[in-house]
């Protein structure tokens, strides 16, 4: 199997503009007319995110975009739409507060459904993705504005985990966001959850160790990341009531519910070969250890994030210049449809067994 990524369509095939991904800015605004419509109209838009899209993967098809050797420098529209995310998601989440705690009509039991799965839903498709593009960047201001994003969905350990242990470790029993073959989604999702944010403590003692400082001392970013939830947190309560806090709380968990789906489904079965029998080496990371949705579809919303083995095998690689290849690891749909196959847990095993099967053999 090849690593290089080098085959596929001409890099001209690439997006060479930032307007399509300003689509995800469309949903956003969807999504706040839908909560001021009520009824069932947030039901409507939280379908055509993810039925809506499968139906457009089928459509607008998978692409192949090949590996630049030396890209030219991100255009600004590429980050902006990225910044953009913040803006809209804050206005999604305090509108919906609104809506459901303070309004002079009141919700019904259909809206406070409709609109809490809305806004748990954008928060964790291109909030969450626009995050993890944001902090793998070198720029802190742009650092700082992925974890805004994490804070809206309670995770904003995920910067310290997923940079520092799961791009190292991914593969390897040392990552708790690789799903291993057989485990359902289900099983996973307690196990991720739980062992990322015990690492992402770990990793933050040991920095702050290393610099001859209390573990747990003023520099641990971890007790700021504590700090900055709970003027969010204690902000809401105050405003919108336990009401109020109840709505980010359940929106939180949607959040982190599509982000584990999404984590489980990228690297599901495919492991790194251990090089010594007490598993301290693993062979060196490959394209072969992600799996990759090429759907147009997928991809313009969560701006390339299908395009999963470039990514890890160049993680400072900015989003439109991420590549793919037919020859690796590939989902049997985009994200959208690959998310509720894993919901399915006897359906994904099927699905999947073959296919893990052939990218052990090619790798």
């Amino acid at each position: 199997m090849a690593e290089s990524l080098a085959t596929g369509a001409p890099a001209s095939a690439r997006t060479s503009s930032a307007l399509p991904h300003a689509y995800t800015a469309a949903l956003a605004l969807l999504s706040l007319a839908a909560i001021a419509a009520g009824s069932f109209w947030p039901l409507i838009v939280l379908g055509w995110l993810f039925l809506g899209h499968v139906a457009l993967e089928v459509v607008l098809g998978n692409r192949f975009p090949a590996r630049d050797p030396a890209p030219v420098a991100e255009h600004w529209t590429f980050t902006a739409v990225l910044l953009a995310v913040l803006p809209l998601q804050v206005a999604i989440l305090g509108f919906g507060l609104w809506r459901l705690t303070l309004s002079a009509a009141p919700a019904t039991v259909l809206e406070w459904i409709g609109i809490v799965a809305l806004m748990g839903s954008t928060a964790g498709s291109f909030g969450i993705t626009a995050a993890h593009e944001l902090v793998h960047r070198r720029e802190g201001w742009q650092r700082a504005v992925g974890i805004a994003l994490l804070l809206i969905a309670h995770i904003p350990h995920f910067r310290i985990e997923h940079v520092h242990n799961h791009h190292p470790n991914v593969g390897t029993p040392k990552d708790p966001a690789t799903a291993r073959e057989g485990e359902s989604v289900y099983a996973f999702f307690p196990r991720s959850i739980v062992g990322q944010y015990r690492s992402a403590w770990r990793i933050e003692a040991d920095r702050m160790r290393r610099r001859g400082r209390n573990a747990y001392g003023a520099g641990n970013r971890m007790l700021h990341y504590l700090a900055l939830q709970a003027v969010l947190d204690i902000g809401v309560l105050l405003v919108f009531g336990w009401a109020g806090l109840a709505v980010l709380l359940a929106q939180a968990l949607i959040a982190v519910w599509l982000l584990e789906t999404v984590n489980y489904v990228e690297h599901y079965g495919l492991r790194r070969k251990p090089l010594d029998p007490e598993g301290r080496r693993y062979e060196k990371l490959s394209a072969a250890h992600s799996w990759n949705a090429g759907q147009s579809a997928t991809n313009v919303v969560l701006f390339n994030l299908g395009l999963h083995s470039a990514h890890h095998m160049e993680a400072a690689r900015p989003y439109p210049a991420l590549y793919n290849s037919a020859d690796l690891p590939q989902l049997p749909t985009g994200y959208s449809g690959s998310v509720m196959l894993a919901m399915n847990p006897p359906l994904w095993f099927r699905i999947m067994a073959p296919r893990l099967a052939a990218a052990r053999l090619d790798g």
